[in-house]
């Protein structure tokens, strides 16, 4: 009984998650990156003005810091492991409408550096919550 109620409550939490417009589940997503902002800024010197353009309207920036960015943030959100594979709970349960199948579409294992994995991984995502 158990079991049946924890999978029910599983089933309406991710229903109700992604019951959501792009720009509310990159709201979410900003909440979540908030407590490792400051930090993530001053190890890559990302413009605040890219993170904002980003989570306030969804423009995706190529700039090389907005990259490392990405890859500093899953580091401390416990995204990626430090050999830099993803750990797919923790990425479904930190980011409002990512399941598990798109954490395996996105996520790519390889690639040149974990910054650009980081990055298209977030861009694949944004570009899925469009559709």
């Amino acid at each position: 009984m158990k079991l049946y109620a924890y999978l029910l409550l599983f089933v309406v939490r991710e229903t109700l998650a992604c019951n959501l417009t792009a720009s509310e589940a990159r709201q979410q997503w900003k909440a979540n990156m908030e407590p490792f902002e400051d930090e993530c800024i001053r190890k890559t010197g990302t413009k605040r003005e890219i993170i904002d353009g980003f989570y306030d309207h969804g423009i995706m920036s190529d700039d090389p810091s907005w990259k490392c960015f990405h890859e500093c943030v899953g580091s401390k959100e416990h995204i990626f492991t430090s050999t830099g594979s993803i750990i797919t709970e923790n990425v479904v349960k930190n980011f409002a409408c990512v399941d598990a199948a798109l954490v395996k579409k996105c996520f790519p294992t390889s690639g040149p550096d974990a910054c650009e994995r980081a990055y298209l991984a977030v861009k694949c995502a944004n570009d899925n919550l469009e559709k």
